[in-house]
């Protein structure tokens, strides 16, 4: 289901979703955090704050945000499912080596992966629109009914889209690795800027998404010793997979 087809009250229902799972994200990792010594992860309080943060303002902001930035989000699926797109932007591959090193092909994948945080949101947000417009809800859901429309949701579907947050921050804890990544994304939006005709501003603002985001990772993560960043991988994937068995009956 496209932006474009929505009707406007669809379209209000879509962006009251998304800040309704806004607010369940934000209330389950308040949870965890409030208690994270209970856990037996070596996390400080404050850290694991951080990244909570880091995901509801730069992965999954909100939806005034969400607004200006969907038209970037459409564009997000072409280059996350043609990444020959990105590597043909590099020119060729035996100069591009030499410019960015041999870890070249690890670092694309690694920006495609950040960009595949952001499509896994798009389809999964129209899921639960779709799941929402079946039992016939209006805004405002109450918690019950947006619980309801979750449940709706394929296990399949649901289950990797809320395992693309582990996946994401997996990806931007290897911080040296992450570092190559943002040059090349860099590289990539100056060659697209400098062909007007070519790519659209939709386009160069989708590849921008992803660059703000790992150089927002990369600020956030590069401080931080090893045994923190696995620490806070393992705090993410243990509340994902906590709110999965809890959403399943398990």
């Amino acid at each position: 289901m496209s932006k474009n087809a929505l009707s406007p009250a669809d379209s209000d229902l879509k962006y009251h979703l998304i800040d309704k799972y806004r607010a369940l994200i934000s209330g389950r990792y308040e949870d965890v955090i409030a208690h994270i010594a209970d856990t037996g992860i070596d996390l400080e309080p404050e850290v694991a704050q951080e990244m909570k943060d880091f995901f509801l303002t730069h992965v999954y902001p909100e939806s005034v945000q969400r607004h200006k930035l969907d038209a970037a989000f459409a564009e997000l699926g072409n280059f996350v499912h043609n990444p020959q797109l990105v590597w043909g932007l590099l020119g060729s591959l035996p100069v591009a080596i030499f410019q960015f090193g041999a870890q070249l092909p690890a670092a694309i994948r690694a920006g495609l992966k950040s960009l595949e945080a952001f499509t896994a949101a798009t389809g999964f947000e129209a899921q639960l629109l779709q799941a929402a417009l079946d039992k016939g809800y209006k805004a405002p859901l109450t918690d019950a009914q947006f619980l309801e429309c979750l449940k709706a949701i394929p296990k399949q579907s649901l289950n990797k889209f809320i395992g693309e947050t582990s996946v994401l921050f997996s990806v931007i804890s290897d911080t040296t690795l992450l570092s190559k990544t943002i040059l090349i994304m860099k590289d990539v939006i100056r060659r697209m800027e400098a062909k007007p005709k070519v790519y659209t501003k939709n386009q160069i603002a989708a590849i921008g998404l992803g660059l703000d985001l790992m150089d927002r990772g990369y600020a956030l993560l590069e401080p931080y010793d090893e045994q923190t960043k696995k620490a806070i991988i393992e705090f993410i994937a243990s509340t994902e997979m906590q709110f999965l068995d809890s959403l399943h009956g398990k």
